[in-house]
């Protein structure tokens, strides 16, 4: 347990010095990862090895720019398609940014799960100081058109996923993806009020929408984090 944590704290500070190496040219870290992928354990990790190099990262989720449920756009089965790029309000983010990079004091937006709307400033008062870092996450952060009219080199993209298949013996190997699941059924029957079998007849979709919108963006990452660990299987 120890050696595979130690070895995923040393990965961590080689991404946050590589972002640290790069001086002032980067504004923005974007992670981004499909569900159940370790985004936010990996976030609240980087954090603390980015202060360790004097940086301060202010983090904002891109959770919180979803348009009104209403105006979601919908898949082929005409259910709401929450993965897709154009249920978030891009534009509202894009200026968002802008302006704390520009040292502007605003209220960042915010959703409201429970009654599906959007409120624009409805999110905390937030302000970048000299050494703050903006801290995006979510699944479409590594697609270029979510912060396209930042210059190049301002974005740092980092693409976080359990990458590694367990073998249980010569033939039979536990597939990352099952992992995921595994993780998202304890996460949601402790935190988020689903079963186990809510999840497993949603996972089809979900694996569809990831397929869709994040994998294919994987190769303008400037870092990938493999979050898998030796032991995780038998501690879920």
């Amino acid at each position: 347990i120890r050696v595979s944590e130690g070895f995923q704290e040393k990965r961590i500070s080689r991404i946050a010095d590589d972002i640290h190496a790069r001086g002032r040219a980067v504004k923005v870290v974007c992670i981004a990862g499909p569900s159940s992928s370790g985004k936010t354990t990996f976030i609240k990790r980087l954090r603390v090895q980015l202060q360790v190099n004097g940086i301060n990262p202010v983090g904002v989720s891109l959770d919180d720019y979803y348009v009104d449920r209403d105006e979601t756009p919908r898949d082929e089965k005409g259910e709401f398609d929450y993965e897709a790029f154009d249920a978030l309000r891009v534009g509202l983010l894009q200026e968002h940014t802008e302006r704390l990079l520009k040292g502007e004091t605003l209220r960042t937006a915010h959703y409201d799960f429970a009654t599906g709307t959007s409120k624009p400033e409805g999110g905390p008062q937030i302000t970048l100081g000299e050494h703050d870092i903006l801290m995006l996450e979510g699944i479409h952060g590594l697609n270029p058109e979510l912060l396209s009219s930042l210059p190049e080199g301002s974005v740092y993209r980092v693409f976080a996923c359990p990458l590694v298949q367990l073998p249980f013996d010569r033939l039979t190997r536990v597939h990352a993806s099952d992992v995921r699941l595994l993780r998202r059924i304890v996460r949601d029957r402790h935190s988020r009020g689903a079963t186990a079998a809510m999840n497993i007849l949603r996972w089809p979709s979900v694996r569809a929408g990831e397929r869709k919108h994040i994998f294919p963006y994987q190769h303008h990452a400037d870092a990938v984090f493999d979050s898998s660990l030796i032991y995780e299987l038998s501690v879920l």
